[in-house]
């Protein structure tokens, strides 16, 4: 669940599951959501911080296109190939093979029509019975493994 201004909502990550290939496709990353009223506003992912000022807190977290297009951008120049793990713990048990930063501006230059704009990806899991979980719908969601977020500070404007 996530909040999306004073609403709660569902966001499921995965699109499509190709048997196959072994490949997952969805949003790695979401960072914004469709409104009833057309316009897209901002996402926020509800995680629970695993350490650090926020440990063991649910912190609503948002990665703006801007942001999100930037950390696809320097991946692709540097060859940095992502690792994915199981639900953000243990040793690497797959890798992304594809990635695609969707923001309004490239929906709308293309004609398309979407829901969210974010990063989506083509996950690769290693083993069978990750990809397993994704088909029968356990996983709903993916894992970027070396992610770091920082915090900024910003006043409400209520």
């Amino acid at each position: 669940m996530t909040k999306v201004a004073d609403k709660i909502v569902k966001v499921n990550d995965v699109l499509n599951v190709d048997e196959e290939h072994g490949l997952v496709f969805g949003y790695a990353i979401v960072s914004k959501v469709r409104a009833a009223d057309g316009s897209f506003e901002d996402y926020y992912d509800l995680n629970v911080d695993t350490e650090g000022v926020h440990k063991g807190q649910r912190v609503p977290e948002h990665i703006t296109e801007d942001a999100m297009f930037k950390a696809a951008v320097d991946a692709a120049e540097t060859g940095m190939q992502m690792a994915g793990n199981d639900m953000h713990a243990g040793p690497d048990v797959g890798s992304y093979y594809f990635m695609l930063p969707v923001t309004e501006e490239m929906a709308k230059a293309l004609n398309w029509t979407v829901e969210k704009t974010g990063l989506v990806v083509g996950y690769h899991p290693a083993d069978d019975d990750i990809l397993a979980k994704f088909k029968d719908g356990t996983y709903t969601g993916f894992s970027i493994e070396g992610a770091r977020v920082e915090y900024e500070e910003v006043e409400d404007g209520n």
